[in-house]
């Protein structure tokens, strides 16, 4: 303690003595030493009312936005590609139903129409009809009509 008090009665000294700012002897001289310890060494009332504690405060609340600005970038572009992500697959999901639906449909309408044939094709042939009438009566080329009473007479 007595060494501490000596420190702090050199480096006064050397800051009453010195024609640089005295703030910042103080603060390299004693790393150590509090805010209010400081202020009673100087005699100052109020420390924030330094140019040292001013500049100093100004430089942290600089630091202070840029390092916030830097971490809401951050932030902002993963929130925004998470965001993105759910979007595009609430988008591809709906787009991909859509697309599977109008798929079906056109699936079920071409099996249906074929069935349609079907039928029509074996009532016709049941008539009598042969395999050229029928495709004359359908519009359908003959090759359309052979398969169809083919799979009939092996069922």
């Amino acid at each position: 303690m007595a060494s501490d008090r000596r420190h702090l009665t050199l480096s006064y000294d050397c800051i009453v003595s010195s024609k640089t700012s005295p703030g910042i002897i103080v603060v390299y001289k004693l790393p150590q030493a509090s805010r209010e310890e400081i202020a009673r060494m100087l005699g100052l009332t109020d420390l924030k009312q330094t140019r040292f504690y001013q500049e100093a405060f100004t430089e942290g609340l600089q630091e202070g936005r840029l390092e916030g600005l830097q971490e809401g970038r951050l932030e902002g572009r993963l929130e925004g590609r998470l965001e993105g992500r759910q979007e595009g697959r609430l988008e591809g999901l709906q787009e991909g139903l859509q697309e599977g639906l109008q798929e079906g449909l056109q699936e079920g309408r071409q099996e249906g129409r074929e069935e349609i044939t079907r039928n029509i094709v074996l009532r016709l042939n049941n008539l009598g009809y042969a395999s050229e009438a029928i495709a004359e009566i359908l519009g359908l080329p003959v090759d359309e009509i052979l398969p169809i009473l083919e799979d009939s007479n092996e069922g």
